[in-house]
């Protein structure tokens, strides 16, 4: 499976022992449709984060209570 933002290989998450319990990667939207590797979900856990403190209306007291 193909990262949808950078194209690159979507890695297997295993337990402990070694044994394959996911393929799939993660959600990449905002950033893009699809699935997304383990690197690029950091870039849209961070655009997800920046859309909800800078909402218009919000101000950061607001989002740290």
């Amino acid at each position: 499976m193909k990262c949808s933002i950078c194209k690159g290989k979507i890695e297997e998450h295993k337990t402990p022992e070694g044994k394959v319990y996911w393929t799939h990667g993660h959600n990449a939207e905002p950033l893009s449709n699809g699935r997304c590797c383990d690197k690029c979900n950091e870039l849209v856990i961070y655009e997800r984060i920046n859309r909800i403190r800078f909402r218009k209306g919000n101000s950061s007291r607001e989002i740290l209570n």
